[in-house]
C-alpha cells in the first residue's frame, strides 16, 4: 500500500534538524547517516554533500518505498536511542520535560525515558508541521502524517484470537516484564480482551461502533452470549462474574490513564507483580469468553 503523501513533508529543513542534530534524537554523523540509507537499501551520496542533504536522501528515498513510517520507528527504538538516554542518566545533556527520576527520586526505566523523549520530539516536528496544517501521529502501531484537524481511527488487531496468538502475546509480555516494560504489558492486557470481545461481536454479526470502549464491546457481548447475570444464579456464581466484570473494567480503566498509549506525569506506577497480574487475567478472561461462545454455536 501506498503510504500518505504527506509524510514527503519530512524532507523540510526544520524537520531534518531535528532527526539528526541530536536535540532529542541522537546526533547523526554523516557516516552513520550512510549506514542508516543502507539498512534501508538507499545509496546515499555522501561526496561534498552536507549532513542535511544525505539525510533528505534518505527521506526521500524511503518515502518511495513507502517506508518512511518505518524508518521514524527505528529512529525512536530504545536500541537507536540508547545513547541519549546514557546522557540524559549521566547529566551530560537535558532535554525540556524529560525527567529521569520519578516522584520518589528513582531512577525510571529506559522505556519511560524512550516515551518522554519520543513525545517532545513529536511535538517540536508538530510546531513545524502545524504551519502546512499537518500533523504527526503515532497510530495503530505506524507513524504517519495527517490533516491538523483529522482525529487518528483507532483499530483493534483483526487477527484471529486463539491460543497460539494468545501464547504469543504472552511471550511478548514475559519480554516486556523481564524489560521492566510494566506499561505495554498493561497495553497488551487491554488488547486481549478488546481483541476477544470484538471478534465475538462479529462472528455473531452484530453491529457496533469501532470506538475502542471496552466497556461498551462487553455489555454487547454479555447480551448477544446470555451472560447477564440473573437472580436464579447461584450466589457464588454471580458473585465471581461481578468480580470478571470489575476486573475488565480496572484494566479498562488503567488502559485509559496509566498505559504507554497515554503518557501523563499522573500515572499510577505498577510493579512486576501487578503487571504478571494483569496479563494473566486477560487471558484467563478472554479465554473464558470464548469458551462460552463456543459452547453455544
Amino acid at each position: 500500500m501506498t503510504e500518505s503523501v504527506s509524510l514527503s513533508n519530512l524532507t523540510a529543513r526544520p524537520i531534518i534538524d531535528l532527526l539528526i542534530e541530536g536535540e532529542y534524537l541522537p546526533r547523526l554523523t554523516g557516516s552513520e547517516i550512510v549506514n542508516l540509507g543502507t539498512i534501508f537499501n538507499i545509496n546515499v551520496e555522501n561526496e561534498w554533500k552536507s549532513r542535511w542533504l544525505m539525510m533528505e536522501q534518505v527521506l526521500s528515498g524511503c518515502h518511495s518505498l513507502n517506508k518512511s513510517g518505518e524508518l521514524l520507528a527505528y529512529m525512536t527504538n530504545i536500541d537507536h536511542l540508547k545513547t541519549q538516554i546514557e546522557f540524559l542518566r549521566k547529566g551530560n545533556k537535558s532535554i525540556e520535560n524529560v525527567h529521569i527520576l520519578d516522584e520518589n527520586g528513582d531512577y525510571l526505566s529506559s522505556r519511560d525515558i524512550q516515551r518522554q523523549i519520543i513525545t517532545e520530539w513529536k511535538k517540536a516536528v508538530n510546531r513545524q508541521l502545524e504551519y502546512s496544517d499537518l500533523k504527526l501521529v503515532y497510530i495503530n502501531g505506524d507513524f504517519d502524517i495527517i490533516p491538523l484537524n483529522v482525529t487518528p481511527e483507532i483499530t483493534a488487531s483483526k487477527q484471529r484470537i486463539d491460543d497460539e496468538l494468545l501464547k504469543g502475546i504472552i511471550s511478548k509480555a514475559e519480554n516486556d516484564l523481564k524489560d521492566g516494560d510494566y506499561d505495554s504489558v498493561v497495553t497488551k492486557s487491554r488488547t486481549i480482551l478488546e481483541g476477544t470481545f470484538m471478534q465475538i461481536l462479529d462472528d455473531n454479526g452484530i453491529i457496533y461502533k469501532e470506538n475502542g470502549d471496552l466497556g461498551e464491546y462487553r455489555g454487547l457481548v454479555v447480551r448477544t452470549l446470555g451472560m447477564k447475570i440473573e437472580s436464579s444464579w447461584n450466589p457464588r456464581v454471580k458473585k465471581l462474574v461481578s468480580g470478571i466484570n470489575k476486573v475488565v473494567d480496572a484494566i479498562n480503566e488503567m488502559r485509559n490513564d496509566d498505559s504507554d498509549a497515554h503518557v501523563s506525569n499522573d500515572r499510577v506506577a505498577i510493579g512486576f507483580a501487578e503487571a504478571q497480574l494483569l496479563i494473566n487475567s486477560s487471558v484467563a478472561i478472554a479465554t473464558y469468553y470464548l469458551m462460552i461462545f463456543d459452547r453455544q454455536k
